[in-house]
């Protein structure tokens, strides 16, 4: 009994660091864009989303690719505004992230002596939020009344100078 309710304890907390570190991501990623890029693929967080583009081509493809028309890949942080997508709710929506999930292949493209095709996956930030909140909300509400030491199990009384062995409440054994 012991175990389980410290493995509750601990998955209700970490479950909870998550979830902050999620909005945090999110709240974040309103307000600038990091990407990193290498000959392979590009990850971006942006508008509540996380996108994931994959390069397909051969390596040396691949590589003048990412050289010339991405600075050379690595880490990379701009500005975002939210102000482009206007005042309709729809959009504002889809700007904050609750947009749709998509998948797109596009291409092949010829960048110079370069032939590439990009398979594009868009996945929002708060879909994972949904999975993890949900059982850590859970965990909260199975630890939310707990029974201190020196007092009854069964009803809560408090037990302290009781030497009787019983409860003078309810009744029940000690």
């Amino acid at each position: 009994m012991r175990r389980r309710c410290r493995t509750r304890r601990v998955l209700k907390w970490v479950g909870t660091v998550v979830c902050v570190l999620i909005v945090a991501t999110w709240a974040s990623s309103l307000f600038c864009k990091v990407t990193y890029i290498t000959d392979s693929f590009a990850a971006t967080l942006a508008y509540g989303r996380f996108y994931l583009i994959q390069y397909e081509g051969t390596l040396e493809d691949r590589r003048y690719f990412v050289a010339e028309y991405k600075e050379g890949g690595g880490w990379s942080i701009a500005r975002v505004s939210i102000g482009k997508y206007g005042g309709s709710g729809r959009k504002v929506l889809s700007a904050l992230g609750f947009g749709r999930t998509f998948r797109s292949k596009d291409g092949p493209y010829s960048f110079g002596p370069a032939l590439i095709t990009q398979l594009g996956h868009v996945k929002p930030l708060w879909k994972p939020l949904a999975f993890i909140i949900v059982p850590t909300a859970f965990l909260w509400w199975l630890d939310r009344r707990r029974i201190p030491p020196g007092h009854c199990q069964n009803c809560g009384y408090n037990l302290t100078g009781n030497v009787s062995g019983t409860c003078p409440e309810c009744g029940s054994r000690i």
